[in-house]
């Protein structure tokens, strides 16, 4: 083979050339293949990264040389500043300075189209959120001003806003607005907002009492496999999303104890989860007549099973039955102060009690056991999750179970 020097090498390799290097020659005795480094007793491969990093460094700092002066950020003058915040709005902020050079990187295929939406999308928020109550409704509100917009300003739109919508939703909308936000810091003419707080509100979180627990199992006696996966649901903690996709194969009853064994499909860990046997006797009631134990009521293809007809379809059916059970499911609006808001009633979303339910039961039973429902320990990884400790199985297995749901027993 050719000796290593004769090859033509770009210049972060001219640190190997003949002058510098001894050139042994490849042959195929063992260990032969390893050419000896002179760079610090590094490998060859490291040697040569390193020495690729400098000179693209090197290339960095000369391109920012010739290129940073004319790519400088335009400022808004000093002496307009004052009267720039008292004016402008983050909506005029981002059509006067940002809205033309997105969309041109937009069509240059440099920026997702969709940023453009959710930037507009935040902006309009933040303007609903900010609206102050006594506004004149024949009047157009436009939104803060620069010089209003700070962290406790900010902080009220962001604690509104989650009293309706998901935390995760609100987050999103910030990240947005926080482009908008941080442009106009970067021009001198918004301050620097940090330390915003995107806490839950504890109503967010529905725990069934005990009386509810029976009136949902009897409001679902018209449908027994829906009858069977609340039962399911309040003795396993199952998001509704991994309730509705189990097989009858994640069945497993030839162990030290019946047990479901599937993978979680928000972590995509393997759970072993622990199975009273009241539950085991529950879903022997259904049908085998699919692979599913629930068959027709989640979408196992789809991307978000939980959005799709056959989810919808069912929380329909679940609602109505617990509406006329006497349940609130309804949803409504509320005026506050001159405010229009959305309401929802307690079970709403008519699965989602079910695993806040699970765990507050276990606590209640075992301190200590609930967090293997919800996973909010340090010591819950991907082996505990799989293979539960068994004081877990212990208070899954002696876990008090409604009266309800012992009647299928007799």
């Amino acid at each position: 083979m050719p000796a290593l020097g004769t090859f033509s090498k770009p210049s972060f390799l001219r640190i190997f050339e003949p002058s510098c290097v001894d050139q042994p020659q490849l042959t195929e005795e063992p260990g032969a293949h390893r050419i000896p480094n002179p760079v610090r007793g590094r490998t060859l491969s490291a040697a040569i990264k390193a020495a690729a990093r400098e000179e693209a460094a090197a290339a960095s700092i000369e391109w920012a040389a010739k290129e940073a002066p004319t790519r400088r950020l335009d400022v808004v003058p000093r002496e307009q500043r004052l009267d720039y915040r008292a004016k402008t709005t983050l909506r005029m902020h981002y059509e006067q300075w940002m809205q033309a050079s997105r969309e041109s990187r937009i069509a240059a295929g440099t920026l997702a189209g969709a940023s453009e939406e959710k930037i507009r999308n935040s902006l309009s928020w933040f303007e609903r959120w900010t609206q102050p109550s006594n506004w004149p409704d024949d009047k157009p509100w436009g939104g803060l001003t620069l010089n209003r917009i700070d962290l406790e300003t900010l902080q009220v739109a962001v604690d509104a806003a989650m009293s309706e919508l998901s935390s995760n939703y609100v987050r999103n909308l910030w990240a947005s607005l926080r482009i908008v936000v941080n442009d106009a810091v970067k021009r001198k003419v918004a301050r620097k907002i940090e330390g915003l707080k995107f806490e839950r509100s504890s109503k967010e979180t529905v725990v069934l009492t005990e009386a509810e627990i029976e009136t949902c199992y009897r409001s679902l006696s018209a449908f027994p496999v829906l009858q069977v996966a609340f039962v399911v649901g309040i003795n396993t903690g199952l998001r509704p999303v991994d309730l509705f996709l189990l097989k009858w194969e994640d069945i497993r009853t030839s162990g030290a104890h019946p047990e479901i064994v599937m993978k979680s499909r928000k972590t995509s860990k393997l759970q072993g989860i622990p199975l009273h046997d009241v539950t085991l006797a529950h879903i022997q009631r259904l049908p085998r007549k699919s692979d599913y134990l629930f068959p027709g009521f989640s979408a196992p293809d789809t991307k978000e099973p939980e959005k799709s007809r056959a989810a919808r379809t069912r929380n329909d059916i679940t609602k109505k039955l617990y509406e006329q059970a006497g349940l609130d499911c309804s949803t409504g609006t509320v005026t506050k102060a001159g405010r229009t808001r959305k309401t929802f009633g307690r079970l709403y979303l008519p699965w989602q009690p079910c695993r806040p339910t699970c765990n507050e039961r276990l606590e209640r039973h075992k301190p200590g056991s609930g967090v293997f429902v919800l996973g909010h320990s340090l010591t819950m990884n991907s082996r505990s999750y799989r293979n539960p400790s068994e004081f877990v199985v212990s208070a899954v297995r002696s876990l008090p179970q409604p009266a309800c749901f012992l009647e299928i027993m007799k």
